[in-house]
């Protein structure tokens, strides 16, 4: 599609044609002065004519449709791990701020050993987070708006980052409308939590926005603010690390591809070596605040497996931009083990066709918008190798790089426009197809949204989206315990077990419950088909590990102490780490075998040491009873450095004073 132009003269001849942004182009002679204007056989309308025809305003349309189809979200309340942001001392005030840049996100949860050992980096969302809690308290309402604004504001971006690569407003506006809409994007924008991929998009998109300007115009001061925009979006969530990829790719093949190879390859080297500045300040940022460059921890899964999985997962994000339904927080993935399995080949089939026809279509802005999805799909496909079997894939993962199957889906509206019907102007179809693509798109959108009403309606939504998936109904069953509703939780445990008799999360959903209802025997039992339902695979340990660890717990209360530290013994073999060497550890401090207590602390402290102030309390109990007083008072002065508003601080304090 051209850019806006006048009617073609007489000099461009009959046969030209104009694109849908333009009157007719037919070439006739205009009415002469004072003679009545008539109608031409086939000549558009007049109002379609001014419809066709760009206006300015035009580019706010998309932004607008983000905003509207958003706003049913503003009557949910807050969800899933929500009440675990509200309940961050950290960001309820805005002091706190320069902290979000020196501690992990999740680091104000120092009596939580799960969460404290997150090494999530995002200060950019927590300064969000506090900036909703200093305006809106704990109301949802306005967490729920500044998102659907940032949603708009990315809707907008996305329009002028593709006019800039395309040189095309209709195709750009298209695309733009689309992306507005799709309801893929649901989970990050009625998701208070889930607004870091955004945030990640409205600074990524920013930074390529200006990085082309720079490229138009040369002016460095562009690649300067694309530069400190990147930063943003690394600090808003790592996922940003890839955006040089895409510039690369850009720079390489994208512009220019006439040049030499050498001279595309200098420019190259200048342009992506301005983007190594704000990734270096990034990671240093990142480590000294977590003690990790990267949120990838210990492979669960091996690469092989993550290579056969790859391409299931990825069809699986395909089916999901494509057709509109099925949307969940939660979507079953097992991994692929064989090479030759039809899981791995029936995907990868279909994903070589796909770029086979790519490669066959020779479209220049087709490749770059699967370039763009391929991009921005990389850091989730990197991610399978902390395999979670019902989080590998998320809607949100899909936020930005849906950009790249948007711009696709209105390059094929756009071809619609090559449709000659008798009588009917050429225009209409492209402009119908993306009214009803809208259409159906924004009521999906709608109706997604109000799934995230509460916890409760959303983990329905997974019952409802998988009703033969019995992870499902365990977690909806652990939900509904949460809330008092324990039979109808107890329910859903055993209509799990229905649908999967060796599901162990329903035997521990079950032994829990039983639990609760001092009924040990029957948790007992529970527990024990869990241990038999455990399948072979990469969750195996984490299973065992469960399992022991609730045995452990349950003879502990029995005290019947060999069993106890057998079964926590066995917990920390099957899963070593800090986590089961704490609780080992626990068990031995109350036992009075200090010397074993303190071993473990020690093995668990390098880990643990600035992110779970409750190791050194630990630790300092067992040398203060060991005899070993300067560890001691290292420990206690540590614990209080740490946590120096903890419940127990003053007790410490004075312990450390009698030493």
């Amino acid at each position: 599609m051209a850019r806006n132009r006048k009617i073609a003269s007489p000099a461009s001849g009959p046969g030209a044609r104009a694109d849908l942004g333009t009157l007719d182009g037919t070439g006739d002679e205009a009415p002469k002065t004072g003679e009545a204007a008539r109608p031409v056989e086939g000549e558009p309308a007049p109002w379609l004519k001014r419809f066709a025809e760009w206006h300015t305003y035009y580019f706010l349309v998309p932004a607008a449709l983000a905003f509207l189809v958003s706003l049913r979200g503003l009557r949910n309340g807050f969800a899933y791990d929500d009440k675990d942001i509200i309940s961050n001392g950290l960001i309820k005030s805005l002091g706190n701020l320069p902290l979000a840049f020196t501690s992990a996100a999740w680091a104000f949860f120092r009596d939580d050993l799960v969460l404290a050992l997150s090494v999530f980096y995002r200060p950019v969302v927590t300064c969000l987070w506090a900036f909703n809690y200093a305006v809106f308290g704990g109301s949802a309402w306005g967490w729920h708006l500044l998102s659907i604004l940032i949603h708009a504001a990315v809707t907008f971006l996305v329009f002028v980052v593709l006019r800039e690569v395309t040189d095309r407003k209709w195709l750009s506006g298209i695309a733009a409308i689309l992306f507005a809409v799709h309801p893929v994007h649901v989970e990050a924008i009625a998701w208070a939590s889930g607004v870091a991929d955004a945030l990640l998009a409205l600074f990524a998109l920013s930074s390529f926005y200006f990085y082309l300007r720079y490229r138009k115009e040369d002016r460095l001061y562009f690649l300067a603010l694309s530069a400190g925009l990147y930063l943003m979006a690394l600090f808003s969530k790592e996922t940003a690390l890839v955006l040089p990829l895409l510039i690369a790719y850009t720079e390489l093949f994208y512009f220019d591809a006439w040049l030499p190879v050498s001279r595309r390859l200098a420019r190259l080297s200048m342009v992506v070596g301005v983007y190594l500045a704000p990734i270096a300040v990034y990671l240093v940022a990142r480590y000294r605040a977590t003690g990790a460059l990267f949120v990838i921890g210990p492979a669960r899964i091996s690469l092989k497996l993550v290579i056969a999985s790859a391409p299931s997962v990825i069809l699986k994000y395909l089916v999901l931009l494509v057709w509109p339904s099925g949307y969940s927080i939660m979507h079953k993935a097992a991994p692929v083990e064989s090479f030759a399995s039809a899981e791995f080949l029936i995907p990868a089939m279909v994903i070589l066709l796909l770029v086979a026809g790519l490669v066959f279509a020779r479209n220049r802005l087709l490749t770059f918008a699967a370039v763009w999805l391929g991009i921005w799909l990389i850091p989730s496909i990197v991610a399978l190798v902390q395999f979670e079997q019902v989080s590998s894939v998320q809607d949100r993962y899909l936020y930005l790089a849906s950009v790249g199957f948007c711009l696709a889906v209105a390059l094929g509206v756009e071809s619609l426009s090559r449709l000659t019907l008798p009588g009917i102007d050429s225009r209409l179809a492209p402009a119908a197809a993306t009214v009803l693509l809208a259409v159906i798109l924004s009521a999906v959108y709608i109706d997604q949204t109000r799934v995230w009403y509460s916890t409760i309606s959303l983990i329905e939504n997974c019952v409802t989206s998988a009703p033969r998936e019995p992870l499902a109904r365990t977690a909806l069953a652990s939900e509904y315990f949460v809330i008092g509703r324990r039979r109808e939780g107890e329910e859903k445990a055993r209509e799990a077990l229905d649908l999967d008799r060796n599901c162990p999360d329903a035997y521990l959903d079950l032994a829990f419950f039983a639990h609760s209802e001092n009924r040990a025997d029957r948790a007992f039992d529970f527990l024990d088909r869990a241990r038999t339902a455990i399948p072979a695979g990469p969750q195996q340990r984490r299973y065992q590990a469960r399992v022991y660890h609730d045995q452990g717990l349950l003879y502990d209360e029995r005290k019947d102490y060999d069993k106890a530290e057998s079964n926590l013994s066995l917990a920390a073999e099957s899963l070593p780490g800090p986590n089961t060497w704490c609780d080992l550890g626990d068990f031995y401090l109350e036992r009075g075998r200090d010397e074993e207590a303190r071993d473990l602390f020690e093995r668990a402290l390098p880990e643990l040491s600035l992110k779970y102030p409750a190791v050194h309390l630990k630790l300092a109990k067992a040398c203060d009873r060991l005899g070993q007083r300067d560890r001691a008072r290292s420990e206690y002065e540590r614990y209080i450095e740490l946590a120096p508003n903890a419940p127990d601080a003053i007790d410490v304090i004075k312990r450390l004073s009698s030493i």
